[in-house]
Formats: C-alpha cells, sequence, structure tokens
C-alpha cells in the first residue's frame, strides 16, 4: 500500500484537474450563453440559424439538402465557437462579448458603429460555418479520415475544431481539398 502522503497528493491532483476541466467547460458555456443572448437581442435571425441548423442536423431530411449526419448534432454554442474563430481569428470566447457589444479593446470605449461593424463580421462568418455545401465537405473529410459512426468520435468540440481550419482553407486562401484529407492546390495564392 502507498504511504497516505502519495494518495492523498494523488487524490488531490486529480480532484484539481477535473475542477479544472470542469471550470474551462462551464465558462466557455457561460461565455457562449451571453453570446447567444446578446445575438437574440441583436441579431435574432443570427441566433434563430444556428438553432435551425442545429435541428436539422438531427433528422434526416424527408427532401434536399440538409446538415443531417451521423457522425455529430452539434449545439449552438459549438457552432458559433466555429463562427467566432473563423471572423474574429479568436478561439476564446471571453473578449467576443465585448467586442460584440461595441467596445474597442485598445481604448476601452463603446459605440454603437463599432457594435454593427463587429456584427457584420459575425454573419459574414456564421454564413460560412452553416453553408450546407461546406458542411458536407466537412462530413467527408471525416468519412475519408477512416470514421464510420458517431461511436468513433471521441469528442465534439475536437471534430468541430476540424471544421474551422477546413471553412479557413476553403474561403479565405482559396484551397480546394480533394479526395484527400490534404489541401491539394492553392489556386489564387501569390509565389
Amino acid at each position: 500500500m502507498l504511504p497516505l502522503s502519495i494518495n492523498s497528493f494523488t487524490s488531490s491532483s486529480s480532484f484539481c484537474r477535473r475542477r479544472c476541466i470542469y471550470s474551462a467547460s462551464s465558462a466557455f458555456r457561460i461565455h457562449a450563453y451571453f453570446i447567444l443572448t446578446l445575438m437574440s437581442v441583436f441579431w435574432d435571425e443570427g441566433r434563430t440559424q444556428l438553432e435551425r441548423f442545429c435541428n436539422e442536423s438531427r433528422k434526416p431530411s424527408s427532401g434536399g439538402p440538409s446538415p443531417f449526419n451521423y457522425f455529430i448534432q452539434p449545439d449552438p454554442d459549438q457552432l458559433l465557437r466555429v463562427g467566432v474563430g473563423l471572423g474574429f481569428k479568436r478561439a476564446r470566447l471571453k473578449y467576443i462579448y465585448s467586442l460584440l457589444r461595441g467596445k474597442d479593446l485598445e481604448t476601452e470605449q463603446f459605440s454603437e458603429e463599432r457594435r454593427i461593424q463587429q456584427f457584420e463580421i459575425l454573419k459574414k462568418a456564421q454564413d460560412r460555418v452553416i453553408t450546407i455545401q461546406y458542411w458536407h465537405d466537412f462530413m467527408n473529410c471525416i468519412r475519408m479520415a477512416g470514421f464510420r459512426s458517431a461511436k468513433m468520435i471521441s469528442s465534439q468540440n475536437n471534430l468541430l475544431f476540424f471544421l474551422y481550419p477546413i471553412l479557413l482553407g476553403r474561403t479565405e486562401y482559396s484551397l480546394r481539398l480533394d479526395h484527400s484529407l490534404i489541401f491539394l492546390d492553392i489556386t489564387s495564392a501569390p509565389v
């Protein structure tokens, strides 16, 4: 049997790790909730689009293309994080709430004009996130990586973090996807 001090150290550090992970996850959810609430006030259509997309990803469509798939059924806060990364080039939601309220992070001043500009950035990014063609390309990449069912995916968040570079490459760097997981061609990048 191990000495009491080692057991208590191991137990307390394990507890701390679980608590820290839980806290980080909770902080993410809280920031996302505040941002989604802010969206309800200033851009309700955008929040509704996210929620509709997420709901449609859970049930097969009776006709026409839909985001339904057998790998992931994202929540609005998860897709919001991809949109924030794409639009603001930030992974943390901590400052996004302030940006969307119209705060200039350098001067600490708020303005309605700045708020409108920031929401326009989010709108453009979100349009790319919920574009059905890009979503289907993303699902094809998951299949090509060897995943066959949701049981093989251990983290939906990690999977969605993979969506960000795919969208970034396709929409901002004019990269095209081939039938492998590698971007093959830079069609319009300067040499």
